[in-house]
């Protein structure tokens, strides 16, 4: 979410290379190093804001638009996307929060979601998906949303020579294991 912050600023515009790493990603014991990798998923991070309309959940059910029922229903028929033909897919719904108390129907709900594909084109088709479902879960459930992108990425390839470099640099820190930079 960060680079792309720093590139909405602009603070990467002339850039002929951009070094970015991911902790951890592959190696599989300590003092190893992976000077690059294959796989990375394209990725868009986004928020859903449900707004209904808050009722006493005892006297005047029938008055109110449930939030937290329309934000459920929205997960599970998230997770009910089909697949793409063309690469693999992901959808994750890691938060939901909403509503005031226990006998209040909800007035407002949100979830912190992503979605992620083998390639842009990919993950871009099930974003879209994404937003059609939540587009139609709330207007079943008398809902306003907003959908906000918090952040993403296309996908990424790491360039053999430059992976090199790092590999070459790695040699020199003792850290790092001589057999185990890959």
């Amino acid at each position: 979410r960060g680079a792309f912050a720093m590139a909405e600023a602009g603070a990467v515009l002339g850039a002929k290379y951009v070094f970015t790493a991911h902790i951890g990603m592959n190696a599989r014991q300590p003092h190893e190093l992976i000077c690059g990798t294959e796989g990375f998923f394209a990725s868009t991070k986004f928020d859903v804001e449900f707004v209904g309309k808050a009722a006493h959940a005892g006297a005047e059910p029938h008055a109110g638009h449930d939030s937290i029922l329309a934000a459920s229903s929205a997960v599970l028929a998230l997770h009910a996307i089909s697949r793409h033909g063309e690469g693999e897919t992901r959808i994750a719904v890691g938060r939901i929060e909403g509503g005031t108390g226990r006998n209040v129907i909800a007035s407002s709900a949100r979830l912190s979601c992503e979605t992620r594909g083998s390639t842009t084109a990919v993950n871009d088709w099930m974003f879209q998906q994404a937003c059609r479902v939540i587009e139609h879960t709330t207007a079943m459930y008398e809902q306003e949303y907003r959908i906000t992108v918090m952040g993403g990425g296309g996908t990424a390839v790491s360039d053999d020579s430059v992976c090199e470099v790092v590999r070459r640099a790695a040699a020199n820190v003792p850290y790092f294991h001589p057999a185990l930079i890959r």
